[in-house]
């Protein structure tokens, strides 16, 4: 089992470097497929935190520190939330809700995305994206509906996403983690599998910066909205069959 995690782990870290999402989809249906939900949401949020926060600290000059700042205040007013409420998901509607939140930024007309450099914006944008990294674990499409329609460079981008990104795994260990024990759960990991996760996310952030250099912002935007569309059908169909 670990060997998958971990293979994976290195390879999703990897694409997550060069496109900023897409690598935490793809991450989260396979560790769901091989552990309990409440282990695979606490192996993702480990692995998603070290390797935004490495990316976040690659491009740390090229983060947008005003937009973080009303990302962060949304973020913890879901947080309180989902506590106060303890929303939780079943399996089959769990894939299915993974593979609409990789298709959304697809689907939704162009004039309806969000200039995530408003403050109001920003502010919903920490709401919507922590709700989603809570019930599913993941939420890039949804953030790249306040991102894609903004001016900031393929760096500005990638950056602010990653401490937006870091904040919110921190956001989903914290809650899982409170749910597994509040269930009396013992879906916890071994101490070692830290070091490991530490190693892989940190290397696929390394290398998939050196990527990343070699494509302009045309290049990005067309690879990423590929890859979420490829990852939504396929766990669509996924929870489906589950279901029936």
């Amino acid at each position: 089992m670990w060997f998958i995690a971990f293979s994976t782990i290195a390879l999703t870290s990897l694409l997550s470097g060069v496109l900023g999402m897409g690598g935490g989809m793809i991450l989260m249906g396979v560790l769901a497929i091989i552990m309990p939900l409440s282990q695979a949401m606490i192996v993702h949020g480990l692995t998603q935190t070290v390797a935004n926060l490495s990316r976040a600290w690659i491009h740390r000059r090229e983060i947008h520190w005003s937009i973080f700042r009303w990302y962060l205040m949304g973020s913890q007013i879901t947080l309180i939330s989902f506590f106060f409420f303890a929303l939780t998901i079943s399996k089959p509607w769990f894939f299915i809700a993974l593979g609409s939140v990789a298709l959304i930024s697809q689907i939704i007309p162009k004039q309806l995305r969000i200039e995530v450099s408003k403050p109001r914006n920003a502010l919903l944008c920490g709401i919507l994206v922590t709700a989603s990294q809570l019930l599913v674990g993941v939420a890039g499409s949804i953030l790249d509906l306040f991102f894609i329609r903004s001016k900031l460079s393929r760096y500005q981008v990638l950056a602010t996403k990653a401490i937006t990104q870091t904040v919110g795994h921190i956001s989903k260990l914290v809650f899982w983690s409170g749910i597994a024990i509040g269930h009396l759960q013992t879906d916890f990991i071994a101490w070692w599998v830290l070091p490991v996760i530490i190693i892989l996310a940190s290397a696929g952030s390394h290398y998939g910066a050196k990527i990343l250099a070699r494509m302009n912002d045309g290049q990005f935007r067309t690879i990423t909205s590929a890859v979420l569309a490829i990852i939504g059908i396929s766990y669509l169909v996924k929870g489906s069959i589950m279901l029936f």
